[in-house]
């Protein structure tokens, strides 16, 4: 009996203590210009722009309005681009010149001028191949990719996934009495997801640029994904060192946090600078 009762009074106890923590959090009205995308000639080039927020505001996404973009080639060029939707900017393809630079010049609405530092053309080379190995526990999605002239040397990798699965019941009936023909069956379906982490790799420690089987995603076993049908395009990006860096920085200040071994967090640092104010943050 007095056992059952020492613990009762520990789970009181411990139950008692527990109460709501809401941290103060600085009261920070800087609202930075946060620029994302890639300059493709070969294609459509989309940019968004969006503004950083406190984290107790509950929007999730401020998108930059009325912005006007272009790009510049180190041979004064200008490719302009559209609004394709909010915070969302586009340009069309045009053809990249492999010996001259580039960079994309912004101006606010608030007449606010953003530009970043010339650029050299880095073409990535070709994927050799996407394969996967498995386990008892997952299925882990890896990619091969070589530059027989060891001038790549630091990469990067976003991908866009698909799968087809069974919903947990089937409709085997559109009514009482009335099955459903097997042309309108719907346990069926399909899903689709993008890469959210940071993919990148080197091999600057290599005597050849040669990539093998760098890892992309993993799959858990028990997975809707590779329940049926599964499906993987993997895009490649070349990348100079000082964008490798940066990346690397944004990759330990998102993904490798937490542990009594991790890395201190720290600024990431773009080639982005406003043309009024060089001390902001971009």
């Amino acid at each position: 009996m007095k056992k059952l009762m020492i613990v009762l009074v520990l789970m009181i106890a411990a139950f008692g203590c527990k109460k709501a923590f809401t941290p103060s959090l600085l009261n920070n009205n800087e609202h930075y210009l946060v620029i994302e995308g890639n300059i493709d000639g070969a294609d459509s080039t989309f940019i968004r722009l969006s503004r950083t927020k406190n984290v107790d505001t509950l929007k999730t996404i401020v998108p930059e309005l009325g912005a006007m973009l272009t790009i510049e080639s180190s041979n004064n060029e200008t490719i302009s681009f559209t609004v394709k939707k909010p915070g969302i900017y586009v340009a069309p393809p045009f053809n990249i010149d492999a010996s001259l630079k580039y960079r994309l010049r912004i101006k606010t609405s608030d007449s606010k001028e953003y530009i970043s530092d010339y650029v050299p053309v880095k073409n990535a080379p070709a994927i050799d191949s996407v394969g996967f190995t498995a386990n008892d526990r997952s299925v882990g999605v890896y990619i091969n990719t070589h530059d027989n002239d060891n001038i790549t040397r630091y990469y990067r990798w976003e991908f866009t996934e698909t799968w087809q699965f069974h919903t947990p019941y089937i409709s085997a009936w559109l009514a009482p009495k009335t099955p459903r023909p097997v042309s309108q069956q719907i346990h069926e379906c399909f899903a689709n997801d993008t890469s959210s982490s940071v993919i990148i790799g080197t091999t600057v420690k290599l005597a050849n640029d040669i990539v093998f089987q760098s890892p992309i995603t993993k799959i858990a076993s028990n997975s809707e994904k590779i329940e049926t049908k599964y499906s993987i395009l993997v895009k490649q990006y070349a990348l100079t060192a000082d964008a490798y860096a940066f990346w690397q920085n944004l990759q330990n200040n998102t993904e490798n946090l937490g542990s009594i071994f991790s890395v201190l967090p720290s600024q990431a640092r773009t080639n982005f600078h406003c043309v009024s104010n060089a001390n902001e943050i971009v």
